[in-house]
């Protein structure tokens, strides 16, 4: 009994479809986390969502200052931080790769932790841009900024 070869047009069709599925999961996973980081509180920027060809961009705009957090349909995953005085600052969350383990153990870490993080800084929960991005172009990185002004704000309560 012979096993029947897939070709590749049908490989590549299987790994576009696992792509947008990843894409559409990673988008979702922000929005819920949106939901819950914003509360009952109001956001202090726009929310501009744009999907282009399966690009879902997510952007928190104000006066010469936003976040944006960039899901590609290449499955790769970026934010930044943009304020008149710093300027922009990108930064590199995901490299989509085959393996879907791989996958799966990014977006329960994205779901369990850092769509929440990444959201608390877009929504300027416990610093505005400006100061979070003094700390960002010393020698720190996005979290370790997010680590900061958490424990600031957890020392005022």
């Amino acid at each position: 009994m012979s096993e029947k070869k897939i070709t590749k047009a049908e490989l590549k069709k299987m790994e576009t479809a696992r792509k947008k599925k990843f894409v559409l999961e990673a988008y979702n996973i922000f929005m819920d986390s949106y939901y819950k980081v914003l509360g009952d509180e109001a956001c202090p920027s726009k929310l501009v969502i744009t999907i282009k060809n399966n690009n879902h961009y997510i952007k928190f705009q104000a006066h010469c200052q936003g976040f944006a957090i960039l899901v590609y349909r290449n499955g790769n995953i970026d934010f930044s931080i943009k304020e008149f005085c710093h300027g922009e600052h990108l930064e590199h969350l995901y490299e989509y790769t085959d393996d879907v383990d791989s996958q799966k153990k990014f977006l329960d870490k994205l779901r369990n932790e850092l769509a929440d993080k990444i959201m608390e800084v877009a929504l300027e929960k416990y610093v505005g841009y400006h100061y979070f991005m003094d700390l960002i172009y010393g020698e720190n990185h996005f979290f370790d900024a997010y680590d900061y002004f958490k424990a600031q704000a957890e020392e005022e309560d």
